[in-house]
């Protein structure tokens, strides 16, 4: 299981009750400067956890600290846990839940993301139990304990597995993102970058076909550049995934 560490305490313990994880990390927010409030709190909250959690995982929790408003940082460092844990059992996949009931805005839509490119794994909220006014003191927040999980349907077309089976699919995120803006402006350009010839047809045809599994699975997009040529820029996404390659 990989959880979020914020102010619902009760409710991302309701998860762990719930699903039995054999293994926690939990994600904890980089302190800094300008929010060490945010920082005390939550690290406060990691310790209420793991004295909630006791013995039975002791030895089986580790947290990762990473920058709740950088979306690459939160999705590279997921994604990081995730690879090791499939080296360490190459021949038995584990399976990954992700909690995001105590997740702010931007880490959530990283760890959807990351559960749409990767295969097994699980996304799941804890709804409060409680409808909270809309002022509310963090005590009323930590003691809601919770209604039952509820597991988040994700959609699925190609995933990481097929990008890194196929050496152009990289080749091609990392050199749009090693370009000025994460962009290239034209086909052509791009078959320069990834020395692929531009002078035969059927590359062009290929090449599209390739940019088009990576625009459906959101990592690209494609707008019309100069005359007939068509520009490609990394999203957000794409731009997390390029880093994962490099």
């Amino acid at each position: 299981m990989i959880a979020p560490v914020g102010l619902y305490v009760w409710r991302v313990l309701k998860g762990i009750k719930e699903f039995k994880p054999t293994f926690i990390y939990f994600i904890l927010a980089k302190e800094k400067k300008e929010k060490p409030e945010w920082y005390k709190i939550t690290s406060e909250n990691l310790d209420f956890l793991k004295i909630q959690l006791g013995f039975p995982y002791e030895g089986f929790i580790e947290t990762i600290n990473v920058d709740f408003n950088d979306f690459n940082d939160v999705f590279v460092s997921v994604h990081k846990i995730i690879e090791s844990e499939l080296l360490k059992s190459k021949n038995d996949p584990p399976k990954f839940l992700f909690d995001i009931t105590s997740a702010p805005l931007l880490p959530r839509m990283a760890f959807v993301n990351l559960a749409a490119i990767h295969k097994n794994v699980d996304v799941y909220y804890t709804p409060a139990e409680n409808k909270l006014p809309v002022h509310y003191a963090l005590d009323i927040v930590k003691e809601d304990k919770g209604l039952s999980p509820i597991k988040i349907p994700t959609v699925r077309s190609k995933t990481y597995d097929d990008i890194k089976e196929n050496v152009l699919f990289q080749d091609i995120l990392i050199a749009i993102n090693s370009s000025k803006n994460s962009r290239v402006k034209s086909y052509a350009n791009l078959m320069e970058l990834i020395n692929m010839d531009k002078t035969k047809r059927k590359n062009y045809m290929y090449l599209g076909r390739l940019l088009k599994t990576l625009k459906d699975m959101g990592i690209v997009s494609i707008k019309s550049g100069e005359g007939r040529e068509k520009e490609v820029e990394l999203t957000l996404l794409g731009k997390a995934v390029a880093r994962t390659l490099m």
